[in-house]
């Protein structure tokens, strides 16, 4: 029997320079799209594995976060102003991992890596191989932050909940939910109109579904369920959104910053999947 001898430090040194060399070259494989998002997300993930079973892994994570920081922060963009972030989720839980923060823009600068008391990352917890939700608080922004985010990427304003603070046993409470603006609000905002293109983009659907006649029952189907998809997309909030089985109330929506549907000018109802 011989025995197996671990990796040396310059073995290690060679390996994470192979995984770092091939994951560049992916990403040069999905830039001339060679390579779908899916397959780099593929390659990714086993990079970082081999980078963990070899004791090289990036201490640093980066978070993506469902905001944009040009719209909820826009002073951490222009003049470096820190704001006190800290997980609001986990709170039995110590964090084992130091990340950055991503937003959703497609903006180089649309990142948090700098915060309060000189640190270049922030303590965090690991986040469920399956997915899920984490929530931070982002504190001491406010109207004032609000007043001067605009609709960078066209990500518009997003949900808002009142919290009123009083004397006694039960000091806070929501007073009032608002919903974010809907796709289609952020579209008026720069001079386009959702509902021409919301016909437009039926119409040529229309047009596909009567082209390719495979049959009539299934087209009918498939094509309402297309035309159910694009009212949503209009309707719904710009930023990601998931849709549970039920939601209680559109207090509980606006909450956790979902997806709306707006029946009319006064009132919205949240459209469940």
């Amino acid at each position: 029997m011989h025995e197996q001898k671990s990796e040396t430090p310059i073995q290690n040194n060679l390996s994470r320079k192979y995984v770092d060399k091939l994951k560049q070259r992916c990403v040069d494989g999905f830039k001339d799209g060679v390579l779908s998002i899916e397959q780099l997300a593929s390659v990714d993930g086993l990079c970082e594995w081999v980078l963990k079973a070899i004791g090289a892994s990036d201490p640093v994570q980066t978070y993506n976060i469902n905001l944009s920081v040009f719209t909820s922060i826009p002073d951490l963009w222009g003049i470096d102003q820190l704001f006190p972030i800290v997980p609001i989720h986990k709170l039995d839980q110590r964090p084992g991992a130091r990340g950055v923060l991503s937003d959703l823009t497609c903006d180089s600068d649309g990142k948090i890596d700098k915060f309060i008391g000189g640190e270049s990352s922030l303590p965090l917890h690991e986040l469920d191989g399956g997915g899920g939700r984490y929530f931070l608080g982002m504190f001491l922004g406010g109207a004032y932050e609000e007043a001067l985010g605009g609709v960078h990427n066209l990500f518009g304003g997003p949900s808002v909940v009142r919290v009123s603070q009083s004397d006694g046993p039960h000091s806070f409470a929501v007073t009032r939910a608002m919903p974010g603006q809907s796709s289609a609000d952020v579209l008026r905002a720069v001079q386009h109109e959702p509902e021409i293109m919301f016909q437009s983009l039926k119409h040529r659907a229309e047009k596909l579904m009567h082209t390719k006649g495979d049959g009539e029952d299934e087209d009918d189907e498939e094509l309402n369920n297309v035309v159910a998809c694009l009212d949503r997309s209009f309707n719904n909030m710009p930023y990601l959104a998931t849709e549970p089985a039920s939601m209680s109330n559109s207090l509980s929506a606006a909450i956790s910053n979902l997806g709306f549907y707006y029946s009319d000018e006064d009132g919205f109802d949240y459209l469940s999947a």
